[in-house]
């Protein structure tokens, strides 16, 4: 990025917390948000070297025969109890690449005269990249809440496969005792909506923190929730 630069600021937060519905009300402001999610996507559906990677190790099941992503085939694999160390192996193959690519999609916008950009990324203090960004949003839900939004987007999943992706990621509390701000998303929309419209007011006011020469621009693990 620039010298004079924009900000770069994380949302986080835990599965079924509702980040995803605060990047896209913080997109309807205006802002640019890059969701890490979308980015590994579309590197494990058109980076060949990575491609080749993930069929090694997770068999030609991996993508359907359009090319798309067999999610499904994936996460059965890699978020259970008896394959643990699958998901550093997912880590270790997706995250370098999508991180250049966020990093490159950042870089372009900033350019471009953007004033402001969020990145979305569910594992972020999981993969070590809280330092790449100036600002952290936190977005939190009570378990149950969390729970619930879950089934209704995926009916397919248990109560107790949702469970163990909750324990797989960092405790909720500690998070939220990390990060510069916490939105509270557990009564409604429309107070929702408050606590983000608080926040951007104070966007004009924040300083840059972090250096763009930061080493942690750099990272071997993962940003990507896989759900």
């Amino acid at each position: 990025m620039s010298e004079s630069r924009a900000l770069f600021i994380a949302i986080t937060g835990g599965i079924g917390s509702g980040k995803s519905t605060v990047s896209n009300i913080i997109r309807e402001h205006g802002y640019s948000v890059i969701s890490a999610d979308e980015v590994a996507r579309h590197v494990m559906e058109n980076d060949e070297n990575v491609k080749t990677r993930l069929i090694v190790e997770y068999g030609n099941a991996t993508f359907l025969p359009n090319g798309t992503l067999n999610t499904a085939h994936l996460s059965s694999l890699v978020f259970s109890k008896e394959n643990k160390e699958k998901i550093k192996k997912l880590n270790s193959i997706v995250h370098p690449a999508t991180l250049d690519a966020i990093i490159d999609m950042a870089e372009k916008l900033d350019e471009q005269g953007e004033k402001c950009i969020f990145a979305e990324i569910a594992l972020l203090y999981e993969s070590g990249l809280e330092d790449a960004f100036d600002y952290i949003i936190a977005v939190a839900a009570p378990e149950e809440i969390r729970i619930q939004r879950v089934i209704q987007r995926n009916p397919e999943m248990t109560k107790q496969q949702i469970q163990l992706r909750i324990k797989e990621q960092a405790d909720q509390g500690w998070v939220k005792n990390q990060a510069d701000f916490v939105i509270e998303n557990d009564a409604g929309l429309d107070k929702l909506e408050d606590s983000i419209h608080f926040i951007l007011g104070l966007i004009p006011h924040l300083p840059v923190v972090y250096s763009t020469d930061d080493e942690n621009l750099t990272n071997d693990d993962t940003m990507e929730d896989t759900q």
